[in-house]
């Protein structure tokens, strides 16, 4: 089979198992249960607050951004939003990579089907990626928004919003999955390997933050 229809292939069959789609699909087809009822209720909740955030968080927007432009400075909102998405897809990241590659079941049996290891990889990754950008969109998503709606933007600025809403989770996204490498072989050493990544996780994020402190306000 053709990489390409392979890599199509096991995204689909992974993007079902990543959102339990099958499982969604089987309890509506069959008898609903109390505990399919009561994680259904969950779902909608937990959706009905972060939509309850999101308002807040687009009403805040409007409300900076006046400011803002008086001073000069409405362009910062865009440089504020692009780098705390990609603090966000770097902390969940490393989550979500450790997960996908090292916890999930399965990716033993996937190597063992006949498709090259780096079709595996770049599937698996795929998936990654996409829940970044469902973490991303929260966040950068309505900054752009209120950002383009009050400043008149034109059709430029949107075409650049969407390139840039695709890119910017790559470099953070690949600095968490290179930490995550170097985290696998420390974790594998160590018995509970739960807190051994908890541990690891936070050692990462005290030297970056700190990296980050030093190069704003230490450097000449």
């Amino acid at each position: 089979m053709n990489p390409t229809v392979q890599y199509f292939a096991l995204v689909k069959a992974l993007f079902k198992i990543n959102f339990n789609i099958g499982y969604w699909k089987a309890n509506f087809r069959n008898k609903i249960t109390l505990k399919f009822v009561g994680q259904a209720v969950l779902g909608l909740l937990v959706v009905a607050v972060l939509a309850f955030y999101e308002v807040m968080f687009i009403m805040l927007l409007k409300n900076m951004y006046p400011r803002l432009a008086a001073a000069g400075q409405q362009s910062s909102l865009l440089t504020l939003g692009i780098s705390m998405s990609q603090i966000m897809v770097l902390i969940f990241g490393m989550f979500y990579v450790i997960a996908a590659f090292y916890y999930a079941k399965g990716t033993s049996q996937l190597m063992a089907m006949p498709m090259k290891p780096a079709t595996v990889m770049m599937g698996k990754f795929t998936i990654v990626l996409l829940n970044e950008y469902l973490t991303e969109i929260l966040i950068l998503g309505p900054i752009m928004g209120v950002y383009g709606a009050m400043s008149g933007a034109g059709l430029g600025y949107w075409v650049m919003c969407v390139l840039v809403f695709l890119l910017a989770p790559m470099l953070p996204l690949a600095i968490a999955s290179v930490m995550a490498m170097l985290l696998a072989g420390v974790i594998a050493r160590g018995r509970n390997k739960t807190f051994m990544n908890l541990i690891g996780i936070l050692i990462f994020m005290v030297a970056y933050f700190g990296f980050q402190y030093f190069a704003l306000f230490k450097m000449p």
